[in-house]
């Protein structure tokens, strides 16, 4: 049956050891924030009616409006039964990929921001949550997975930064930058043959894509200044739909997008760009 576990209150001793530790430099870690404390199901979930194959459906648009998200659609899970949910954001704007240097330079902001905020990811993967943030031929896209519990706590602190992250400190940028760097000279100068050759086609194919060699071009000439301001450039004159789906109600759906809205602080969510 497996053993039990409870909480203890830390004895005299074991506060003397770590006192004594930190005076070798050394501490426990702090308290992660991002561990699940409510592990229950949102009524809908445990509906047995709502289990059977012939109940499910795609998402739904949310009929309550949310300032700033121009849809927010919603799919709460009946049939997995687990208290995770997944949400996604697909951040539409024309400055995103105006051209091939647009586009890498807004490759370059996501990564940069997903590197300042790598002590949080760490966090929240060791409790069972993750997130995603990336350019997109349209715009940009940011998901965050896990416990459905804690993750508008992570959803919080990726959209702030995103909001805030008005400059890439140097020593960022060079990472991010050495990055992208190595990758794309990999796929420019070391493809097989084949490969080469079905990457070319796609590129031709699509109107919405910048080939290989035009970024690696613009990573060439890219440096930090050129990065002042991109959040804005994203976020100002921008059109946002949301995707929520697992264990979530409706209000949880559209609490959790007003939340995101209030931080990303979108100046315009026009019905198309």
């Amino acid at each position: 049956a497996g053993s039990g576990s409870r909480l203890v209150a830390a004895g005299a001793e074991q506060r003397a050891a770590e006192r004594e530790a930190a005076k070798n430099g050394m501490k426990l870690h702090r308290p992660n924030p991002f561990i699940p404390k409510d592990l229950s199901l949102r009524e809908r979930a445990i509906n047995s009616a709502a289990t059977s194959s012939a109940a499910v459906t795609g998402p739904e648009v949310l009929s309550e409006p949310i300032p700033g998200i121009a849809k927010v659609y919603h799919r709460q899970d009946s049939h997995f039964l687990q208290p995770k949910a997944s949400v996604a954001f697909r951040i539409h704007g024309p400055a995103a990929a105006a051209d091939a240097a647009s586009y890498l330079r807004s490759q370059v902001w996501c990564s940069a921001v997903m590197e300042e905020l790598n002590e949080y990811a760490y966090d929240a993967k060791i409790a069972g949550l993750s997130y995603h943030l990336g350019a997109a031929p349209t715009g940009i896209e940011l998901s965050v997975g896990g416990f459905s519990d804690k993750l508008p706590d992570l959803l919080k602190i990726v959209t702030q930064k995103m909001r805030d992250s008005n400059t890439v400190a140097p020593g960022t940028f060079r990472i991010v930058q050495d990055r992208y760097q190595r990758g794309l000279k990999n796929l420019a100068l070391k493809q097989r043959p084949c490969d080469f050759a079905g990457r070319k086609a796609r590129e031709l194919m699509s109107s919405l894509s910048f080939s290989v060699e035009d970024r690696l071009a613009a990573l060439e000439k890219l440096s930090p200044s050129d990065l002042d301001g991109e959040n804005g450039r994203l976020l100002d004159n921008c059109h946002i739909e949301a995707l929520l789906t697992g264990n979530l109600a409706p209000t949880d759906a559209a609490g959790i997008s007003a939340a995101a809205s209030s931080e990303l602080k979108p100046q315009a969510a026009p019905d198309a760009l």
